[in-house]
């Protein structure tokens, strides 16, 4: 039912299309609404006077707003903060998602279970392994109704927590002499001397992890042993599989361990949300939906140094999140599968099919997927298709080395579980944190451009564990760097720019310790890849022809890409194109799938070479 206002006031006719429409691509200018106080409509003078108080001065003459993707809420132009979506809208709109009223107090349990259901049921194998890690089972886990920890072997279903420490030791910092066997006992964490040292964003999630139905959660500061070096680095290395594994990650983003989950009713305080709720028309309301990089509200949009700088921005992106700035936090978010995550006051889910969010309600077989804008999407990544790209490579790096650590000494421990993983990319694996396969070119990497300075990572811990010291100068994990470039041309495809090729020139060894006698070689198989990729396969796979064979209304092969491969020494025998997508040139056949542009999100398959 269109508003009463629809006729006699433009501005309330174009509101009303702006918020009912769907589709792509909607652009709508609202002619001039700085008039007069007696010309003010009813329809929609609460919205303006909203306006008029959230950006004083802005609005002047016109607004602007646009709807890039269907379901997508509305935007302010240019401002990448400023997004609505209408409440219950009428049933002829047809939109798939539309804004929640949210209670300012308490989340939603049953919201959570089911969006755990919805995924389990309708996404089925995409969401149960999608970085194909073979399952582990950490040493220990928490049973939630048994109150202590038990062995995680064998126990397939557990649920881990991704939060920052902050100034919080866990158990084992305030209570040195505390022993794992001392938790092994049913009813020990309920133990008022032992609950009472339990950090509240832990125990938060010890109840959380009960009220949405599971059993079984791994902590790091309680599974596992901070005094045990041996059992602590061997937890450092299958930390990436443990998150990969669980079946659901909690991502406390706010605050830090001693921060705990707000609005969990009867486990935690009221989370005390401040939601914008403005009416318009006669019977509708529309929300202020929460703007972040993990949802489908890009706060990147637009270049203005002054919204930068804007309250509003500090306020509703990610810039007053420290969980994306801390080291540790990168490899638990990007490897986990199912992510639960509490934001400012609110829930998101995020799993590899979908992106839920409280404050909006959406079809729950109909979501569009977007991806994580923060770094590189590792899920989506060529890295884990088993294409090892220097450049993909790098950044992942550069995301992770921007990040601060407590102890910078655990650069490397911090990425071990994630470079463990990439490891089946890059054969041999990694020597503090370069990968051995193409050890000569990755030795070349380099600090970004940026206004924030390089700096020496120095050890700051008294008792650092050996995996903890290792900061060598030839490596980044010595260096923080806001920026890293790793042997940048080094590539599968051939483009007209930055390309090269390394060539090796001695035979590299690495010790045990600065004064060990023995020493071992450092196998570069890069370079044996690289050349079998230039020996043309007896057949290639479907949809790939050679470049020579290449037909698309007469268009004659690239000849800038062509000099560049000769120049950097590729035979352009073998060079090869995607039928689909003939521009491109790549010196491996790889199998892709195509929805738009060529994009590393969209291989699915790459060519098996004999190594």
């Amino acid at each position: 039912m269109k508003p009463a206002t629809y006729d006699s006031c433009q501005v309330c006719a174009t509101l009303w299309e702006l918020f009912t429409r769907d589709g792509y691509h909607v652009h709508i200018e609202l002619p001039y609404l700085d008039g007069p106080p007696d010309e003010f409509c009813p329809g929609h003078d609460s919205f303006l006077q909203y306006m008029r108080k959230t950006l004083p001065g802005y609005v002047d003459n016109k607004l602007h707003f646009w709807k890039a993707r269907p379901g997508e809420p509305v935007s302010l132009l240019p401002h990448p903060t400023i997004w609505f979506a209408i409440c219950e809208p009428p049933e002829e709109s047809q939109l798939p998602c539309y804004g929640r009223i949210l209670d300012p107090d308490w989340i939603d349990v049953e919201l959570i279970k089911g969006w755990m259901k919805d995924c389990i049921t309708f996404h089925g194998d995409t969401c149960a392994n999608p970085i194909g890690v073979p399952p582990v089972s950490p040493q220990w886990l928490i049973d939630t109704q048994e109150a202590c920890i038990v062995p995680g072997k064998g126990i397939p279903d557990y649920v881990a927590l991704s939060y920052r420490w902050g100034a919080s030791n866990g158990l084992w910092g305030e209570r040195g002499s505390l022993e794992i066997e001392a938790l092994r006992k049913p009813g020990a964490l309920a133990e008022a001397q032992i609950a009472q040292i339990i950090p509240p964003t832990m125990a938060d999630a010890l109840k959380l992890v009960e009220a949405i139905g599971e059993r079984y959660l791994w902590v790091d500061a309680i599974c596992i042993d901070q005094n045990d070096e041996a059992h602590l680095n061997q937890q450092f290395e299958i930390m990436g599989a443990i998150y990969a594994s669980a079946k659901l990650t909690i991502v406390a983003t706010d605050g830090d361990a001693t921060s705990g989950i707000k609005g969990l009713k009867g486990i935690s305080a009221s989370r005390d949300l401040q939601q914008d709720i403005i009416p318009l028309f006669e019977h509708f309301k529309i929300v202020r939906t929460l703007a972040c990089d993990f949802r489908n509200i890009p706060v990147s949009a637009g270049n203005s140094r002054k919204i930068e700088e804007d309250e509003h921005f500090l306020r509703y992106s990610e810039q007053g999140a420290e969980y994306f700035r801390r080291g540790w936090t990168h490899q638990e978010f990007h490897l986990s599968k199912r992510r639960l995550i509490f934001y400012r006051g609110q829930i998101f889910w995020m799993c590899t099919c979908v992106n839920w969010y409280e404050d909006w309600i959406q079809e729950t077989t109909d979501c569009p997927k977007f991806q994580y804008r923060r770094g590189i999407g590792l899920q989506d990544s060529l890295l884990l298709k088993g294409i090892p790209i220097l450049g993909n490579l790098s950044a992942v790096l550069a995301d992770y080395n921007s990040r601060e650590h407590s102890y910078p000494e655990d650069a490397l421990p911090g990425i071990m579980g994630l470079l463990s993983i990439l490891s089946r990319t890059f054969e041999g694996g990694f020597l503090c944190g370069l990968p051995e396969s193409c050890f000569d070119a990755a030795l070349m990497w380099r600090a970004g451009e940026h206004s924030t300075p390089t700096r020496r990572r120095m050890t700051l811990k008294k008792n650092s564990t050996a995996l903890a010291s290792l900061l060598p100068s030839w490596s980044w994990v010595g260096w923080h760097t806001p920026g890293l470039h790793m042997a940048e041309g080094e590539n599968f495809r051939v483009t007209p720019f930055e390309a090269c090729k390394t060539v090796p020139i001695t035979q590299w060894f690495t010790h045990e310790s600065p004064h060990s006698d023995s020493k071992r070689p450092i196998e570069s198989t890069w370079f044996r890849f690289r050349k079998n990729m230039e020996i043309s396969p007896a057949s290639l796979p479907p949809g790939w022809v050679h470049r020579k064979e290449r037909k698309r209304d007469g268009l004659p092969p690239n000849t800038v890409c062509s000099d560049v491969a000769n120049k950097i020494g590729y035979d352009p025998r073998h060079i090869y194109c995607l039928e689909e997508s003939l521009d491109y040139e790549f010196v491996s056949p790889t199998i892709f799938i195509h929805d738009g542009p060529l994009d590393a999100k969209d291989i699915v398959k790459t060519f098996e070479l004999d190594l």
